[in-house]
């Protein structure tokens, strides 16, 4: 099943890709980890997880894995409050590409996005499995000391 709150979009032209709950290729110290895989040949599409931005900066951070062949990525969006499917703002935060085996990454972005509906995206492109783990959102303290 796709884990609450996450939404899986995969372009209708390319080979479907799903969206797990994994439990065995997981970082240490993990529970659990997001798949996305492909399953009949190379696909492209992405889980994405809505929330509202309050338009304070914030650190994203988490591990990314890929094993195949093409790529994948984390993405941050700013939507249009108007219209859902709009994007206002779009930040690429990592990317992994082309990895027989590659170990968890680690990956910390800094993101400034304006108060409204956004969303998180982790993406993939082409055949093999893509993981993400230890996803943390943590707001970035703007107060300055002397």
């Amino acid at each position: 099943p796709v884990p609450t709150g996450w939404k899986l979009w995969c372009k209708p032209t390319l080979a479907p890709l799903r969206l797990f709950r994994d439990t065995q290729v997981v970082p240490k110290d993990a529970a659990a980890s997001l798949r996305l895989e492909s399953t009949d040949g190379p696909g492209m599409g992405n889980a994405t997880l809505s929330f509202q931005a309050n338009g304070t900066p914030f650190e994203l951070s988490g591990y990314i894995k890929l094993q195949g062949r093409k790529g994948a990525s984390i993405v941050t969006m700013a939507m249009d409050p108007a219209n859902p499917n709009k994007q206002l703002q779009f930040n690429m935060v990592t990317s992994v590409h082309v990895s027989p085996r590659l170990e968890w990454l680690p990956f910390t972005a800094q993101i400034s996005l304006p108060p409204g509906p956004a969303r998180i995206g982790f993406g993939m492109d082409g055949e093999g499995k893509a993981w993400l783990s230890g996803l943390k959102v943590k707001p970035i303290s703007s107060q300055v000391f002397p």
